[in-house]
């Protein structure tokens, strides 16, 4: 093996800090075309292209320096928060891996000091690395740290309509800024007036449509709350004795999925049987199922149609 020519960089692909920057330079053009669409050449369109875009341009700044560049036996890290860091691969003591969504592996390297280095599963070559980690005799240790948790699932649940109902509140806020800002000169409202309106709509749509979604992961959390009871375990403790890792996790205890603001997570000991093997089809890519209870208790089970059928091969394989 030759270490001088082992050399490579894990960081954040290119395309996702290009599809952020298109992003904010759409929002910037959109401003700037109001700007001389506007016979008055008002500054404060610049202004607010300055408030929308700028936010989008420093998430990408900070991301982009969030980089493990490995050159031969050499290792340079650098982040926001920790700097820029040295060190040989001589000194890196062990390193942890932890499963992300989608298959993906986030890694975290130790040296005498401590802490070295995070590299996410979003990251370019994160297998050269781990072969490069290997290949020079660094162990890797069991992370307990990062099991799944209620709020895990909570968060995976809600975080996809999160996503788009975000997208939809900053439009939203966009347009009452400029629709505000074009009609200024008939109200006696300040620019700062709108802008603060305009923050505080987008604010309020969030919050509203996190109080709309919130119980419908909250279902799955709570009937995991109630075997808890049952059962007499912390979930806590059984995703560390059954190394759950991700959202999606099936063994012979455990079955675990969420999607569409779904959670569906059950212990084997808590269910005796399936009402009946039919999947009901909800639509919108939502389906329901009945299983029975140890405590003959009849369950209507929700989610989407793959992880129904899913549940439902579980149950009958276990029985």
């Amino acid at each position: 093996m030759n270490d001088e020519k082992q050399g490579f960089v894990c960081k954040v692909p290119s395309v996702v800090l290009g599809v952020l920057n298109v992003m904010g330079l759409i929002l910037g053009a959109i401003f700037v075309a109001l700007y001389f669409y506007d016979d008055s050449r008002d500054i404060m369109w610049i202004v607010g292209g300055a408030l929308f875009a700028g936010p989008i341009f420093l998430f990408t700044f900070t991301i982009s320096l969030n980089q493990l560049k490995v050159d031969g036996t050499h290792l340079v890290y650098t982040s926001l928060t920790a700097g820029k860091r040295h060190s040989e691969i001589g000194q890196i003591t062990h390193y942890t891996v932890i499963p992300g969504e989608g298959g993906g592996r986030s890694y975290r390297l130790y040296d005498e000091k401590g802490l070295f280095a995070k590299v996410s599963y979003e990251s370019t070559n994160t297998e050269a690395l781990e072969k490069y980690l290997t290949d020079h005799g660094v162990e890797q240790e069991a992370s307990y740290t990062n099991v799944i948790t209620k709020w895990n699932l909570i968060w995976k649940a809600i975080r996809e309509l999160m996503i788009i109902i975000g997208v939809i509140s900053i439009i939203a806020g966009l347009v009452t800024f400029i629709v505000g800002v074009n009609a200024r000169n008939t109200t006696s409202y300040s620019v700062g007036f709108i802008a603060a309106l305009s923050v505080g709509e987008v604010i309020l749509l969030l919050g509203l449509v996190l109080l709309c979604v919130l119980p419908i992961p909250l279902v799955g959390i709570l009937r995991l709350s109630a075997q808890e009871r049952q059962l007499h375990f912390r979930f806590r403790e059984e995703a560390e004795s059954n190394n759950i890792r991700s959202t999606s996790f099936k063994n012979k205890n455990w079955f675990l999925a969420v999607g569409k603001g779904r959670v569906i997570a059950f212990h084997r000991d808590y269910i005796k049987s399936l009402y009946d093997n039919e999947v009901t089809y909800l639509g919108r890519g939502i389906s329901e199922i009945k299983l029975i209870t140890t405590r003959d208790k009849i369950k209507k089970v929700k989610g989407r149609l793959g992880d129904i059928q899913n549940l439902k091969l579980w149950i009958l394989d276990s029985q």
